[in-house]
């Protein structure tokens, strides 16, 4: 067990006993959202949890703040035992009011082909495990069960059969001949399960028309349930379940004053096809869904979908009416690294729509850019008059270093690993350690021929609280540095 793991689990009166099961354990992260003093605390084991290990956590948690939620990553999960967990659950679900009746639910969670599954046996069972399937879903994610657990629809056949015989015995006057109505074909599953197809409106990929006004994806800022948004489709993901027929769409789309992403659920392989054949990168929609924190996504904002629509969507063209054109003499294109985004052909390209007469580039350590402006503006000039010709300007940013500095004490001319070395970190108060700051963490491996010989780890104290920043970075918060 770690230093910083055993630490968190005696601030939190973790029972002596239990400290055996977490002897290969590891602390990987806590965070820390400073708004609302909620805690993330990431731990990966080797095996589930055994339920009197988790229930004395989550019992405890309050020790270091109210609000605290576990996320652990297990090593070698036994999906066998993941229904022990589904009692003490719905026990939690119920003392914070989402559910009322324990009985109605204590069944619904079944484990077969290597899968879990919620089960429902007509429409009000289903509705009731979709209203609490995202806590569930939550809670066996967070005890680092990592695949999706699905509300699969089911006729209940031995009801079915005991209405027949019911019915059987009743003598039942000649009903009235009327219309038929033609029945709507039943769409199953690979298993042959029945599913209950959404239906969905003419000119709709999902769902209903959407009828409401968009919001701008700049101001989702928190879960909610009722949200409408417009933009296109930038980038799409897609993911299939080896184990069940669930499948996931999940679109990255963007109104140029944010982005989000957006997942589509699915559980039909013909109604998959079609959507993912709408679902092309470009294309505008209009989406209307609810958003949550994603713990599949690492805790992103996810916008989960229930219609969308497409929309008919007007480039705004920006043009350049200045009499006297500028010349951009300052361009970074996506040559530059973690300083440029923009493709240089298309740099040059928009300089020419806007009537410009030159262009310079100057990436940051770096010409790559050049061959293909030189051999786009090479295109363009021919056959052009002089006064016609458009112009680059080639050059570079260069970064100046002070190279007789000395940053390697008594060297030798020996091969690295036969000698032995230390590799050490520092993490400190702030970002100017030659300054103010204070080191918090010292950690250093002694190396010889590519083996570790010696760890070395230690927290150390400031004397001072530790900026937010600094505890988003290291992990290190004040808690953990009392009395080191």
């Amino acid at each position: 067990m770690d230093s910083k793991l055993n630490l968190f689990l005696r601030k939190i009166n973790l029972k002596d006993e239990y400290f055996d099961f977490f002897k290969t354990s590891t602390l990987d992260k806590i965070l820390i959202n400073k708004k609302n003093n909620h805690f993330l605390v990431k731990i990966t084991i080797d095996r589930y949890l055994p339920k009197n290990i988790l229930t004395n956590l989550i019992e405890n948690k309050s020790l270091l703040s109210p609000d605290l939620t576990y996320n652990f990553t297990v090593r070698n999960p036994d999906n066998n035992i993941l229904l022990d967990y589904y009692p003490y659950f719905l026990d939690i679900l119920k003392e914070k009011g989402k559910i009322k009746l324990i009985d109605i639910y204590k069944d619904s969670l079944v484990y077969e082909n290597d899968t879990l599954r919620l089960i429902a046996y007509n429409k009000k069972e289903e509705d009731r495990l979709k209203e609490i399937s995202n806590d569930i879903n939550n809670f066996y994610h967070n005890i680092g069960f990592t695949d999706y657990i699905p509300v699969i629809s089911r006729e209940d056949k031995k009801l079915e059969e005991e209405i027949s015989n019911e019915l059987s015995n009743i003598s039942i006057p000649e009903p009235i001949k009327k219309d038929v109505i033609k029945e709507e074909p039943k769409h199953y599953s690979n298993n042959g399960t029945p599913r209950r197809r959404k239906s969905t409106d003419e000119g709709c990929i999902l769902g209903k028309i959407i009828d409401s006004e968009p919001i701008k994806m700049s101001l989702l800022l928190g879960e909610d349930n009722d949200v409408t948004v417009e933009g296109y489709i930038f980038g799409a993901e897609y993911f299939e379940s080896n184990k069940s027929n669930f499948k996931i769409i999940t679109l990255k789309i963007t109104d140029e004053t944010d982005s989000v992403a957006c997942k589509v659920f699915c559980n039909e392989d013909e109604e998959y096809t079609r959507l993912c054949k709408a679902l092309k990168v470009g294309t505008w929609l209009k989406i209307r869904g609810y958003t949550k924190i994603d713990n599949f996504s690492k805790d992103e904002l996810v916008l989960n979908a229930r219609d969308i629509m497409p929309v008919e969507h007007e480039e705004e063209k920006i043009t350049d009416d200045a009499i006297e054109k500028r010349i951009e003499l300052h361009t970074h294109t996506m040559m530059s690294a973690m300083d440029g985004v923009a493709d240089e052909v298309k740099l040059v390209k928009q300089a020419l729509a806007w009537g410009h007469k030159a262009i310079a580039i100057t990436d940051h350590n770096g010409c790559q850019a050049f061959p293909h402006v030189y051999n786009l503006v090479r295109d363009y000039n021919k056959g052009k008059e002089e006064k016609d010709k458009f112009k680059a300007l080639y050059g570079t940013e260069l970064v100046m270093v002070d190279d007789n500095v000395d940053i390697v004490i008594r060297p030798n001319d020996g091969n690295l690993l036969d000698q032995t070395y230390v590799v050490f970190d520092f993490e400190t108060t702030g970002f100017n350690a030659g300054g103010a700051d204070s080191i918090i963490e010292i950690g250093a491996v002694k190396m010889k021929g590519g083996e570790i010989l010696e760890r070395y780890d230690e927290l150390i104290n400031p004397g001072r609280p530790l900026p937010a920043k600094i505890t988003d970075i290291t992990n290190i918060t004040d808690l953990m540095l009392e009395d080191k």
